[in-house]
């Protein structure tokens, strides 16, 4: 699985300490997060068939949404492809947006990323992410309409990318939704790369390519929810 920062390199803002170790801070939050999921899961299920959902205001928002990937612990919402929450299950575009909850749900899942080691070693900030993750207010649920990649022709010239996405803003503990948001991303026309020697150029431009595609995605995502929410996004 992708993350915006792997789980196993957070790992490295735990603070060494004698006693708990991780495997057992995860055993001990592994309930609460089971029922964190099944609400997740409920919440998905307002979703409506895939390619039907219409940007629309649904309901106040109290406090307003705020999310910014610089400085998490101001953040009350997190985002989510749909298929994070299915064990198993792989999306079929992931806009790889930081948070707590991604990260503890990954630690608490069947395909824990953590190393052994990592597992293994005692810390207190562990516990930190799991009670942060926990106190999220929202999530944005979002799933893949369609998906076309960047395709390069060659060293310079690429055909560009396109993501249509649906997504929803729900209140996590009453499975509210708040707003829901169709956007249709383009990768840019345009873009400079540079790769290693001995890199494939072409694999190059279409990963510098395919970010171009993220970035127009995260931008209409966040005015959109700034539109229907009143939502404080800052995505990058």
């Amino acid at each position: 699985m992708r993350f915006p920062r792997s789980a196993a390199v957070a790992l490295a803002l735990v603070v060494a300490a004698c006693g708990v170790s991780n495997r057992d801070v995860i055993a001990t939050y592994k309930p609460k997060m089971d029922e964190l999921r099944v609400k997740l899961v409920a919440a998905a299920h307002n979703l409506p068939t895939l390619g039907t959902l219409q940007t629309a205001a649904v309901a106040p928002a109290d406090p307003l949404p705020v999310y910014d990937g610089h400085n998490l612990p101001a953040a009350n919402t997190a985002f989510l492809p749909v298929e994070r929450i299915h064990e198993g299950s792989e999306p079929g575009y992931d806009l790889i947006v930081s948070s707590h909850l991604g990260y503890t749900l990954a630690w608490t899942g069947p395909n824990n990323p953590m190393a052994e080691s990592a597992l293994d070693a005692t810390g207190t900030d562990l516990s930190t992410q799991f009670d942060a993750a926990l106190a999220t207010t929202y999530v944005v649920l979002y799933r893949t309409v369609s998906y076309q990649k960047p395709v390069a022709a060659d060293e310079t010239t690429f055909d560009g990318g396109t993501l249509d996405l649906e997504a929803g803003l729900y209140r996590i503990d009453t499975g509210a939704t708040i707003a829901t948001c169709r956007i249709q991303a383009t990768s840019a026309e345009k873009v400079s790369y540079s790769h290693k020697e001995g890199d494939d150029p072409r694999a190059a431009l279409e990963s510098f390519a395919d970010s171009t595609l993220r970035d127009d995605a995260l931008a209409k995502l966040s005015a959109c929810f700034k539109e229907t929410a009143k939502a404080e996004f800052k995505l990058d």
